[in-house]
């Protein structure tokens, strides 16, 4: 959504509408497919609750819906807004870890619903941030949808192949060496990652400008 967003190909409410149609159709048709693997093989999540599992289920369209509209903020240059969103979300949820989690001894319940609070304060920020840009809700433009798809799935294939790039070598590690060391390592290459902190900030500030570049 960002790259065309960016490049003003199709009019922007077209595109915050089809973000909104997609985060959530594609999200409840995830969490379906959740479900449906739980109960298939109920065994790997014996000792969880289900509406523990329902209430997990209810976080994906949202977490599709929160980073979607980064995405449409990312497309708009809205670098402040956007760093502000996310420092919202890091602050809520750990806020609300502090006071379920630490404070109240709530348990796996606490972070949950730290995580759907912050996902809550963020989402209404960001719509608050392009709320002049919404002019259509649930509008549906086919074209524009192919044509995200079409640029969606070629990035897609990009991150899961730097993906596979990046952490295939802890599923080598785990076949020869016990989950310890395979920890200790996964902790070194995540410290040796941070150096990629200043030049990934700059995708952000660099990427609408050449995305509208012709």
């Amino acid at each position: 959504f960002s790259y065309y967003i960016a490049n003003r190909k199709f009019p922007s409410e077209e595109i915050i509408s089809l973000s909104f149609v997609i985060s959530i159709v594609l999200g409840l048709l995830m969490a379906a497919v959740f479900l449906g693997v739980v109960n298939f093989n109920r065994s790997i999540w014996e000792g969880v609750p289900n509406d523990m599992l329902l209430f997990a289920c209810w976080l994906i369209p949202l977490h599709l819906f929160s980073n979607n509209l980064l995405r449409i903020l990312m497309g708009f240059n809205r670098i402040y807004e956007l760093n502000l969103c996310q420092l919202a979300k890091a602050v809520f949820y750990l806020g609300g870890i502090i006071v379920l989690v630490l404070i109240l001894k709530k348990g796996m319940w606490g972070v949950l619903i730290s995580m759907c609070l912050s996902m809550v304060v963020v989402s209404s920020g960001m719509v608050f941030c392009i709320r002049t840009e919404i002019r259509q809700l649930f509008f549906f433009n086919v074209e524009v949808f192919f044509q995200c798809f079409s640029y969606g799935i070629k990035s897609y294939l990009l991150i899961l192949i730097n993906f596979l790039n990046y952490r295939l070598d802890l599923f080598i590690l785990k076949h020869f060496r016990s989950n310890l060391e395979v920890g200790y390592y996964a902790l070194a290459v995540g410290i040796a990652e941070m150096v990629w902190i200043i030049p990934d900030s700059t995708i952000a500030t660099l990427f609408p400008a050449i995305a509208a570049s012709k």
